[in-house]
């Protein structure tokens, strides 16, 4: 049985407005849930919105910086994000 999409709307770093699927469902084969505390690979702490469109179409995992709040933005051309560098915050206690 698939599960039901959670929409929610977010603004994308340049101002668009983009629909993110919010369901914990979706957002578990990138390695992380909705409203996670996570690492950049850049060492930047951000928490995980949801799922949606990258700029080429494919799905990608938007995630809100903490220096740029109220934005969101993805990390493009790696579907798992742990293999990128990217950390959940409670995994380094």
């Amino acid at each position: 049985m698939e599960h039901k999409k959670v929409l929610k709307e977010f603004t994308v770093t340049d101002g668009r407005k983009i629909m993110l699927d919010i369901c914990d469902k979706s957002c578990e084969p990138f390695g992380f849930r909705p409203g996670d505390k996570i690492m950049t690979s850049s060492d930047l702490i951000a928490t995980v919105r949801g799922l949606g469109p990258s700029n080429d179409g494919d799905l990608a995992l938007f995630y809100e910086l903490e220096r740029v709040p109220g934005k969101v933005c993805y990390f493009g051309g790696c579907r798992d994000l742990r293999k990128a560098g990217f950390r959940k915050i409670e995994d380094e206690a």
